[in-house]
């Protein structure tokens, strides 16, 4: 039921284009530093690569690499996702 409002409310109401690429990094970041400042424990991010070869996506995968981000991506876990 959650995943379903927010995919409803935000995600299909407000396109992801890049020039939002740099505040959702930040965020990240963010988390990042606080979950390795405070806890002292290693930072992942679990990455729905569902889009994977589209433009928009691959930038994200390129910026969080380029950050050094511990990447996972869901398809690695789940060959056949959809």
């Amino acid at each position: 039921a959650l995943y379903g409002f927010i995919q409803e409310r935000v995600i299909q109401m407000h396109a992801f284009d890049e020039r939002n690429i740099p505040l959702y990094l930040g965020v990240v970041e963010q988390s990042r530093r606080a979950i390795e400042g405070n806890l002292h424990a290693p930072f992942y991010v679990l990455f729905w690569d569902k889009g994977s070869g589209d433009t928009l996506t691959d930038q994200i995968v390129e910026k969080f690499k380029n950050n050094r981000f511990r990447l996972i991506n869901i398809s690695q876990i789940i060959p056949d996702i959809q």
